[in-house]
């Protein structure tokens, strides 16, 4: 074979090595389990919202938190599901989701947009019969608190 054939080869073979990295990547939702390692104690002016939707094979969660009137220096916030059985915790890869609404909203002259978060949890991890509660760790500019959401989700979408 020439030289043209194996560049071919090489380039077809890195393709599909490619997107099958690409499938793997996008199934994985990035479960850890934790130790609770902070505070249930967060500042009365905090605002939050979460939202649940469920898909045939997991659940979104997204909302917003922050604290009025402080500007966010740093953003680090990790949605975590509590396993109410086990009384375990779970974080899940968390996605800034900046909308660019909240500032608008709220209008107090502070840029709120990056305190949209958004995460993926896959029924597949949840365990039959164990309901999980949502949380939101909020470590932004040094903070480190749970917030509970008043929310909750199981493998049969209840």
């Amino acid at each position: 074979m020439d030289k043209r054939k194996y560049f071919i080869l090489l380039a077809v073979v890195l393709i599909v090595v490619f997107i099958i990295c690409a499938i793997v990547y996008k199934d994985q939702d990035l479960w850890e389990k934790v130790d609770s390692d902070w505070s249930f104690d967060y500042p009365e002016n905090i605002e939050y919202q979460v939202d649940c939707i469920e898909e045939e094979k997991s659940y979104i969660i997204e909302g917003y938190a922050f604290i009025h009137n402080e500007i966010l220096y740093t953003i680090d916030m990790t949605v975590v599901l509590r396993d109410k059985e086990d009384d375990v915790y779970y974080k899940i890869k968390t996605d800034v989701n900046n909308l660019g609404d909240l500032t608008d909203s709220f209008n107090e002259g502070i840029n709120y947009d990056n305190s949209r978060f958004v995460a993926r949890a896959q029924k597949k991890h949840l365990k039959n019969g164990h309901t999980y509660e949502i949380g939101l760790l909020y470590r932004n500019n040094g903070y480190n608190f749970l917030i509970p959401m008043d929310k909750g989700v199981n493998e049969n979408g209840e």
